[in-house]
């Protein structure tokens, strides 16, 4: 049988008792210094080059692009890269190929896509570039003009 009540705050008291450390302070968030306007690495691939072009103006006007989570983003950067050529040889090849003894078995980059991708959804979280993940940041963008009209 578990506990009656709610549960235990352990920071409840803290600052009623004056053990609070940050009382008086000045705290300085990380990477509060901004992203230099060429922070985009000269070794990413061509597409990976394209995606931050995209997509790094918009995150940096929301502030979720600064000096500390620029290797996050390169890694989002090189992913959708990696999904899209996954995604160029099925197409080419097809879902299914021929493996030994004629026998048609599903092709071996679809298990390298599937991980990708996985990769790529979680980075995208992080960076608030879901539905989802928006609106549990609770972050409002303005609806379409003359939305509100149709409604």
């Amino acid at each position: 049988m578990g506990r009656r009540g709610p549960p235990p705050d352990p920071m409840s008291g803290r600052t009623q008792r004056g053990l609070n450390s940050l009382k008086g302070r000045r705290v300085v968030p990380f990477g509060a210094e901004g992203l230099p306007k060429a922070m985009m690495p000269a070794d990413l691939s061509p597409a990976a080059k394209a995606v931050w072009k995209r997509e790094a103006s918009g995150l940096e006007k929301r502030k979720l692009l600064d000096a500390l989570s620029a290797p996050l983003f390169i890694m989002l950067c090189e992913q959708v890269a990696t999904v899209q050529e996954l995604n160029k040889i099925i197409r080419k090849d097809g879902l299914v190929i021929t493996g030994r003894g004629g026998r048609q078995v599903p092709h071996p980059t679809l298990s390298a896509l599937r991980s990708s991708e996985k990769i790529v959804l979680s980075l995208l979280k992080e960076f608030q570039m879901t539905p989802m993940s928006r609106a549990r940041a609770g972050t409002v963008y303005d609806a379409e003009p003359g939305i509100e009209d149709f409604f």
